[in-house]
């Protein structure tokens, strides 16, 4: 089966042992007549239901990605490689992928910039991991790389597969998730540290097995090799084993790195309060991030003493908008799990509104109408738009008591016309209505 979207910039094809001589057809006539910049090839696994099932030939797979290579290279810019498995029987196995056939795609797709594979198994002696890391570092134009469910048959060194990642001058995004050789060659914290290097990574996202290292400083050296990386905004890492040198780690790095947007930790131990307390004391002084989330795996609930950081940290932290916290079964913060709102104990529901309230106060802008406490335009915005929000109005006007003098000093006559203003600043764009039931509020 083969197909070409109707905007003829992506092919889409189903790569078996009966559908080869098609494929490479349509690959031709795309060429011809579409510009195609995205191909998803969909590698059909084996059926296995009598043991006798014909994989899907190396030699055959390597025709179809040289004619890709040879008709839509240079206008091709993302590569997907996949097994679809809704799709597929319940004998069928995950189709195999040689390294020898990703070392050609590396080496001949010069225009791809973004490869991702999805759950396909990886077939290749040490030799042939040797030669696509040596074809990764001598590669330019490769900016992201995402690895979901692939399992490397054998046991191969993943430390050098993911040393090559690093040395990818223009990479921005990687992930990889489920991504697991062998434990004991698997990834030490060298590797795993090296992944700071790129100079333009954005996006770090590393889950399950590429993280199951017997290296018992895997993630303390991952955060060390990201304190500097000034290029850094989004990090994923799940399924890890915290522990309080990796707490102590993770919470310098959100002390030194002044590029992070969002963190996600997702980690397969209880949420103790020994282990929380150094990430929440050092986002007391982080400045940058706006999301932060912080899950357990475990059966163990969230307990007060560890909300009750947070909410501590949250008092003095004016950047922070979204935060999350999770045990298994509960979601204390940031949503409700596929049975409903969470059930959460009395004193647990009031730090979690207390958590809440400091975060609706940072959306609201507390960080900028604090360091303007004399902007009366910005505070008369602030206060219109949370007319509703008694708890809010109270917050701000006892943390800024001259805003009501300098009122009271206006006397009503310039009180009227100062708030007639701010209100057609903000109503420009609808000159039907005096006043709009919500406005923004406006920075400079």
């Amino acid at each position: 089966m083969a197909a070409l979207s109707s905007t003829g910039t992506t092919l889409e094809i189903t790569l078996s042992v009966a559908t080869v001589d098609s494929c490479l057809d349509l690959i031709q006539e795309a060429a011809a007549h579409q510009h195609v910049m995205n191909a998803v090839v969909t590698l059909e696994g084996v059926d296995n239901r009598d043991g006798n099932g014909a994989f899907l030939g190396d030699d055959q797979i390597l025709r179809c990605f040289s004619a890709m290579a040879t008709h839509l290279t240079p206008q091709l810019e993302h590569l997907r490689l996949e097994w679809n498995m809704v799709a597929a029987n319940f004998f069928e196995l995950p189709p195999v992928l040689s390294v020898h056939a990703l070392v050609f795609i590396v080496q001949h797709f010069t225009s791809v910039k973004s490869l991702s594979l999805y759950r396909v198994k990886l077939a290749g002696n040490p030799a042939s991991y040797d030669e696509l890391t040596a074809a990764v570092r001598q590669n330019t134009t490769l900016n992201t790389i995402r690895v979901e469910f692939c399992a490397p048959l054998g046991s191969p060194n993943l430390d050098a597969v993911v040393n090559s990642w690093s040395q990818l001058t223009e990479l921005r995004e990687l992930e990889v998730i489920g991504f697991q050789g062998d434990p004991a060659r698997g990834c030490t914290s060298t590797s795993l540290r090296n992944l700071g290097q790129p100079p333009h990574i954005r996006t770090l996202k590393l889950w399950g097995g590429i993280l199951q290292s017997e290296d018992p400083q895997a993630i303390s050296n991952l955060a060390r090799g990201l304190e500097q990386t000034k290029s850094i905004t989004d990090l994923e890492i799940g399924l890890f084993q915290l522990d309080l040198p990796s707490a102590q780690a993770l919470a310098k790095l959100l002390n030194t790195n002044t590029s992070l947007d969002r963190i996600w930790l997702d980690v397969n131990n209880s949420l103790e309060p020994k282990l929380i307390e150094p990430l929440s004391q050092a986002m007391k002084q982080n400045t940058t991030i706006k999301s932060f989330n912080l899950v357990s795996t475990t059966n163990h609930e969230v307990s007060d003493d560890v909300l009750e950081l947070f909410v501590e940290m949250a008092k003095t932290n004016c950047t922070l908008r979204h935060c999350t916290i999770r045990g298994c079964s509960t979601f204390v913060l940031g949503g409700g799990g596929p049975q409903g709102p969470p059930v959460v104990s009395p004193s647990l529901a009031v730090l979690r509104d207390a958590l809440k309230f400091y975060l609706k106060l940072n959306r609201v802008g507390r960080k900028q109408l604090l360091a303007n406490s004399r902007s009366r335009h910005r505070w008369l915005s602030a206060l219109i738009c949370e007319a509703n929000q008694t708890s809010v109005i109270y917050y701000l006007l006892q943390r800024n008591p001259s805003f009501i003098s300098q009122c009271v000093r206006l006397g009503p006559t310039k009180r009227k016309h100062v708030l007639v203003a701010t209100d057609a600043a903000s109503s420009m764009d609808v000159p039907q209505r005096k006043r709009p039931k919500r406005c923004r509020l406006v920075t400079p």
